[in-house]
C-alpha cells in the first residue's frame, strides 16, 4: 500500500466519478483503475460497487476511507515537520497519548514548559499505547502519557507513576443515578440496571468490543453505547440516559455531568513513558516537561470529587 493508491481511492471516493480523479491526479482512467484494483486486491475485498452507469462505496471502503483519510493526513504532515526541521532549528517536544481528553492536562503542562522555553516545538501524537511505544523506542517521540501497560518492558525504557488511577462513574445530572444521594461511592450492583457508554479504543472496537469489559462490568441485556474515546463518551452523555466507567485522569469536571468514585474499580498506575538518559544526550525540553508533570501531578491528573457533586 502507497501513498498513490490512497490518494486515487480518497479521490475518487469523494468523486465516484474516474475521469474526474484521473483528471484531479494527471492520470489516466485506466491508470486509476488499476491502482484501485491494486489496493482492493491487497486488502482483500471490494472497496467500490461499479456499474455501467454509477460507482459507490461498498460498506469496507466507507470504513477504509477514515482510515486512508487518517494515513495521508499524517503523512503530510510528516512532511511539513521535516520541511521545518530543514529551515528551522528549535527544541522539539514529541509527546504521545491515547484519548484526546487528555489534551486539557497536557496543555496545563506545556504551557509551564513554554514560560522558560517560548521557542518550543510541541508536537502531538495521538495514537494506541502500544504504537506510541514503538514510536519511543525509534527515537520518534520523547514521552508517552498514559496508563502503565503490564505486558510492556524494555531495558531501554523508563515509566514514572504519576498516580494511582481508578475508573469512576460518571452521568447527567438528570440520570436517575443522581437520586442516589449522600454515597461516597456507588457499586457495581447499583450501575447495572442502566445502560451504559463503553468506551474502547478503536482498534479494540474493530476487533473484538467484548475484550474490553475484562476491565468494566457491562450488562448485556441493555441497549448499551460504544465509542472510541472518553471525549465521544462526554458528548454522548449529554444527549443519552446513560453513565461511562472512564479513568480517574480523564475525568474532566463538566457541567451538566456528575462523578461519583465506582467501588469495584481496579487501580493502575498512569504517568508517562521515556528512554532512560544515555550519556552526552539531555533533552531540556522533555527534562521540564517531566518535571512539571512531577510537580503538577496532584492537580493537574486525578478529578476533584468535591468539584463535581
Amino acid at each position: 500500500m502507497n501513498t498513490t493508491q490512497l490518494e486515487c481511492f480518497a479521490s475518487l471516493a469523494r468523486t465516484l466519478n474516474f475521469r474526474k480523479t484521473a483528471d484531479a491526479l494527471n492520470l489516466t482512467q485506466p491508470a486509476v483503475s488499476k491502482l484501485i484494483q491494486s489496493l482492493e486486491n491487497e486488502l482483500g475485498t471490494s472497496l467500490f460497487q461499479r456499474n455501467t452507469r454509477s460507482v459507490s462505496l461498498t460498506m469496507a471502503g466507507s470504513e477504509f476511507l477514515k482510515e486512508a483519510s487518517t494515513m495521508l493526513h499524517s503523512y503530510y504532515q510528516s512532511l511539513q515537520i521535516i520541511h521545518k526541521y530543514k529551515h528551522i532549528s528549535r527544541p522539539v517536544l514529541r509527546i504521545g497519548y491515547l484519548d484526546p481528553q487528555l489534551l486539557p492536562q497536557i496543555g496545563l503542562l506545556l504551557r509551564q514548559v513554554i514560560q522558560t522555553k517560548p521557542d518550543l516545538m510541541p508536537e502531538l501524537v495521538q495514537n494506541q499505547t502500544d504504537a506510541n511505544l514503538h514510536l519511543l523506542l525509534h527515537n520518534q517521540l520523547d514521552l508517552v502519557l498514559g496508563m502503565k501497560d503490564e505486558h510492556f518492558s524494555d531495558e531501554q525504557v523508563s515509566f514514572t507513576r504519576l498516580h494511582e488511577d481508578s475508573f469512576v462513574c460518571i452521568f447527567p445530572e438528570d440520570h436517575p443515578l443522581a437520586l442516589l444521594k449522600g454515597q461516597d461511592a456507588l457499586s457495581s450492583s447499583q450501575l447495572w440496571p442502566f445502560r451504559q457508554i463503553i468506551t474502547l479504543p478503536a482498534y479494540l472496537t474493530a476487533i473484538y468490543p467484548s475484550r474490553g469489559r475484562s476491565l468494566v462490568p457491562v450488562n448485556d441485556d441493555l441497549d448499551n453505547l460504544s465509542c472510541r474515546n472518553v471525549r465521544e463518551a462526554y458528548a454522548l452523555l449529554h444527549v443519552t440516559s446513560a453513565f461511562a466507567l472512564v479513568p480517574e485522569h480523564l475525568a474532566l469536571p463538566e457541567a451538566g455531568l456528575v462523578i461519583v468514585p465506582w467501588k469495584e474499580s481496579p487501580h493502575s498506575a498512569f504517568g508517562f513513558y521515556q528512554l532512560r538518559d544515555q550519556p552526552g544526550k539531555k533533552n531540556q525540553a522533555l527534562h521540564a516537561f517531566v518535571q512539571a508533570a512531577k510537580t503538577l501531578a496532584l492537580t493537574a491528573f486525578p478529578y476533584s470529587p468535591m468539584q463535581t457533586r
